[in-house]
């Protein structure tokens, strides 16, 4: 479960963040004259950065996680990551689906060396809560299940002799989309609840299964993406973008203002469990926290909650930037009761706690104040292991949609949710306006 509570790593990743970049600096001396000043600009510019910004500023440890990052890079991938600010159609060019049907801003990771993903690491540990690392890791790592570069024993939706291991492409032999093959036979449907996790970052190399969309299905934790809009800086606004299948999010900062919407998650195979014994459920206490505020409603409360048309979809999932949002419908969050209130709290800090603790509160606490205005709504069903469920949270600013859809890759259930800020997409929703 996703808690908010004082951020604990911000002095450790701050001085890891402006340590590698002094120490890239430093190694940079036995270069040509050009290059160790260029370098040793950009340790620089990470460390009056820090001290640009307010001591408790989450900005600042960003700034100086980026700067090292960006250090790392040569021209060529400098010229992939660093965008213009103004530059809304590469910003809006997120999506769930695999690589193969969509091409993506930024630098992959798997053309990093071993040292840029070290920084980009840092970088995102200080740009997310520990709960929000852990998923976006888990999620990447989930690519590489489908891909086949985990070895596991057991899948969702699968039985355990059914299980692929690493030698063979999870997405080709499980019968990938329109390749003619047979899927897994169906499981028990139980998921491992117990999530540890060793807090490093995936590698494995990238898989093409067949697609019925047309191109190849690329899956693997190594084509995730990373592109940066305006100048990293602690005084003007600027925004990290990273993603692929099944995760985009959008960091954007302007001072000490930081949000992170839009905030695509997916997830396929739900949970798995590696031959080490370590089970996973990336997007686990997202689904419980829909499943228990769905199950708490009466049926007069359901009733009044459902919305007059069935949804298969999230309805704002990636090209849907106008700001033109469907009309409220549901229940209004005051007229529950303050558990169930309390209830649709526990769903929105499953979104917006995947950023930096204190900054989540601060947007936590605004759409609470917001819950006269906000309304609660479903359609389908009110049960997560149906895939005809869809629940909607739409207030003033805040836009959640939880919606279980039919596996892709596996003959059972995966789940895409989507969280938005009417107001603050991409630090400034009004940029996409119609």
């Amino acid at each position: 479960m996703i808690t908010i509570r004082p951020a604990v790593r911000r002095a450790l990743a701050l001085g890891v963040a402006v340590g590698l970049a002094t120490t890239l600096a430093a190694c940079s001396a036995t270069d040509d004259s050009s290059t160790t000043e260029s370098t040793t600009s950009t340790a620089s510019t990470a460390s009056t950065a820090v001290t640009a910004a307010s001591e408790d500023s989450n900005t600042a440890e960003v700034v100086a996680a980026a700067e090292a990052f960006l250090a790392t890079l040569d021209e060529d991938q400098l010229a992939l990551v660093q965008l213009s600010y103004d530059d809304l159609e590469d910003k809006a060019n997120w999506s769930n689906l695999p690589n193969g049907q969509v091409d993506r801003p930024g630098l992959a990771r798997g053309d990093m060396t071993d040292e840029q993903l070290a920084a980009l690491d840092v970088l995102l540990q200080a740009m997310l809560s520990d709960e929000g690392y852990e998923e976006v890791v888990e999620v990447m790592t989930a690519d590489d299940v489908l891909a086949g570069n985990v070895e596991t024993t057991y899948r969702y939706g699968e039985s355990d002799s059914d299980a692929l291991n690493s030698s063979t492409s999870g997405a080709a032999a499980a019968g990938g989309p329109g390749d003619g093959g047979t899927p897994p036979d169906m499981g028990d449907g139980t998921a491992p609840t117990d999530v540890p996790t060793d807090g490093a970052m995936p590698t494995g190399d990238v898989a093409t299964a067949p697609g019925d969309m047309g191109g190849g299905l690329e899956y693997g934790s190594d084509i995730y993406f990373i592109a940066f809009y305006g100048d990293v800086s602690a005084d003007s606004a600027f925004e990290i973008q990273f993603g692929g299948h099944h995760l985009a999010l959008m960091a954007a900062y302007s001072g000490d203002t930081v949000t992170i919407a839009p905030y695509f998650a997916g997830i396929e195979p739900q949970s798995w469990t590696t031959t080490d014994g370590e089970s996973s459920e990336p997007l686990g206490e997202k689904k419980a926290a829909a499943q228990t505020l769905m199950a708490s409603l009466t049926d007069d409360q359901a009733a009044a909650a459902e919305l007059s048309m069935v949804y298969n979809a999230v309805v704002m999932g990636p090209g849907e930037d106008s700001g033109d949002y469907p009309d409220d419908e549901g229940i209004l969050v005051s007229d529950l009761t303050e558990e169930q209130q309390e209830l649709v709290t526990a769903l929105i800090t499953e979104y917006v706690g995947v950023l930096d603790e204190d900054e989540a509160q601060e947007i936590i606490d605004t759409y609470v104040s917001q819950y006269g205005e906000t309304y609660l709504s479903w359609s389908g069903a009110l049960d997560t292991d149906d895939g005809s469920t869809y629940l909607r949270l739409s207030g003033p600013q805040v836009w959640i949609e939880f919606d279980m859809e039919n596996g892709i890759v596996y003959d059972a259930l995966h789940i895409h949710s989507v969280y938005r800020d009417k107001l603050y997409d991409y630090g400034d929703a009004s940029q996409y306006a119609s």
